[in-house]
């Protein structure tokens, strides 16, 4: 595992960490478990590709779920017309995922394929051939205990593609007050994937030199997902308007191919009065 991935998986780990904490604490425990938390009342798909956004906080278990399914399952159930080779993907969930697919009637399914954490995330991945006529049954769990809780799934069907990562840098800003770097951007993946950038900046000031870095992961896909880093200067000299040296250096996981790109580029740093050390 190189340098590029672990940075990754470490910064995605302590982020989805907060994630499944703030989502325990502020689900209701009123709420009424989700409509397809049973296999018996399984969403169905019919279209490719596809994506399902479930609200699973709520959802049970059962010891009849079946091997590679946790806590807080929720159901799909797939019957294609054609043969063909499918991606699902669990990226853009905001809890520690598993996912399970199983062939075969709903009393009598063998599991084909389990899944729980990509290279660098949380969130899960399946690659295989789904043939035509069969019946196929996709649970999504919460890792790692039958009791475990569930939270925002999100569960996507696609066709085999090439993964990319694209960035964007909209805006550089120096902050009047506390001499900070604020970055501006978006990212788009040419797949469902996790995503982050890692940002250095350096200005010339005199004799001097400010330089500082900034990281952002986000989960990304075919929309552009916008975001905003806060720099500070390691060196004791406070970033301000003029000419810098900016290095982003984009990575992206669709759990299948670890990509990435770079770009350097000389960027017009504006003043934004506004902008405190938040």
């Amino acid at each position: 595992m190189n340098q590029a991935v672990r940075n990754m998986r470490r910064m995605f780990s302590v982020v989805a960490g907060i994630l499944i904490v703030t989502g325990t604490i502020v689900v209701p425990a009123y709420a009424a478990p989700p409509a397809n938390d049973s296999i018996s009342q399984p969403a169905r798909l019919t279209t490719i590709p596809h994506t399902f956004v479930h609200d699973s906080s709520e959802a049970t278990a059962a010891p009849t779920d079946g091997r590679c399914v946790r806590g807080a399952s929720i159901w799909y159930r797939y019957r294609p017309t054609t043969t063909s080779t499918l991606r699902v993907v669990t990226f853009g969930s905001d809890f520690d995922t598993v996912l399970a697919v199983f062939r075969g009637r709903q009393s009598n399914r063998t599991l084909v394929a389990c899944s729980d954490d990509t290279e660098t995330s949380f969130s899960s991945a399946v690659r295989r051939s789904f043939r035509a006529g069969r019946r196929y049954f996709i649970a999504v769990s919460a890792c790692c205990r039958p009791d475990a809780r569930g939270g925002r799934s999100v569960l996507t069907f696609y066709r085999d593609r090439a993964a990319g990562v694209h960035t964007t840098i909209e805006s550089v800003q120096s902050g009047e007050i506390s001499g900070r770097i604020f970055v501006k951007g978006s990212t788009r993946c040419d797949t469902p994937s996790a995503a982050a950038v890692n940002l250095t900046i350096s200005q010339r000031l005199g004799d001097h030199v400010a330089r500082g870095g900034g990281f952002v992961d986000t989960y990304c896909s075919g929309a552009r997902r916008s975001w905003r880093v806060a720099i500070d200067s390691e060196t004791g000299w406070a970033f301000r308007p003029g000419q810098a040296a900016l290095d982003a250096q984009s990575f992206s996981d669709d759990g299948f191919d670890f990509v990435s790109a770079e770009q350097t580029m000389t960027v017009s740093v504006g003043s934004d009065p506004n902008a405190r050390s938040r």
